[in-house]
C-alpha cells in the first residue's frame, strides 16, 4: 500500500510538472473562467477573470488542453506508459519487468476502433471495441478526458482549484473528483479505485 501511494504521489508530481511545462509559450484568443478557492454551483465558464494571476492559471490550463488536443504525447509512470501517437492510435506499454499486464493498442480505421494485444512487437488478435477514433474510445484513460464537459458533466475548474496563490500551478481536487482520481490511477497502471 505504501508503494502504491508513492507511485500515485509521483504521478501527481508528474501531472503537476506537465501543467507547469504547459504554462508558458501559448496564446489564448478568448478568456474563460478562472478557478476560485471556493467551489461554485454555477458552471465555471460563466464569467471571465479579471486577476492576472487567475488569467495565468487559466492560460496554463488552456495551453495544456491545446497540447493534448494535438494527440501526440505520452504519460509515463514506472508501471505504464500511455502513448497517444495520433487520434487513430493509442498504445499502452506496461513495464515488462513488473509482469502486471500485456501491452495493447487501440487503433481506428474509418471511425471504428479496434484493440489488439501486442507482445514483443507481435500482434495477438484484433477485436472491435467501438465506433469513433481511438482517442475518443480510450478517452477515459487519457488526460483529455478532463476537458470533455459533455462526457463528464462538468468543466475542469469544477474538478480542480488553485488553493495557494504563491504556487498557482499546484491544484487541489474539488470534492475528491473521482474523474481525475480514476484517471490518475489508470495513468499509473492501477485500478480506478486504487
Amino acid at each position: 500500500m505504501k508503494k502504491q501511494r508513492a507511485h500515485m504521489l509521483s504521478l501527481a508530481f508528474l501531472c503537476g510538472a506537465i501543467l507547469t511545462a504547459c504554462g508558458t509559450g501559448g496564446t489564448s484568443s478568448a478568456p474563460s473562467s478562472a478557478p476560485s478557492s471556493e467551489p461554485s454551483s454555477e458552471p465555471s465558464s460563466s464569467a471571465p477573470s479579471s486577476s492576472s494571476s487567475e488569467a495565468s492559471w487559466e492560460e496554463a490550463m488552456e495551453n495544456f488542453a491545446a497540447k493534448l488536443a494535438k494527440n501526440k504525447y505520452s504519460v509515463a509512470s514506472d508501471r505504464l506508459t500511455t502513448n497517444v501517437v495520433s487520434k487513430d492510435l493509442v498504445y499502452f506499454d506496461y513495464n515488462d519487468a513488473l509482469e502486471i499486464g500485456h501491452d495493447y493498442a487501440g487503433m481506428s480505421v474509418h471511425n471504428e476502433t479496434f484493440q489488439t494485444r501486442v507482445d514483443m512487437g507481435e500482434v495477438k488478435g484484433v477485436i472491435f471495441v467501438d465506433r469513433g477514433d481511438a482517442v475518443e474510445v480510450a478517452e477515459n484513460l487519457l488526460p483529455s478526458y478532463w476537458f470533455d464537459e459533455e462526457a463528464i458533466g462538468k468543466g475542469i475548474w469544477d474538478m480542480l482549484r488553485v488553493t495557494n496563490p504563491a504556487h498557482p500551478l499546484h491544484f487541489e481536487l474539488v470534492d475528491n473528483s473521482m474523474e481525475i482520481r480514476s484517471s490518475m490511477a489508470s495513468f499509473a497502471g492501477y485500478e480506478a479505485l486504487a
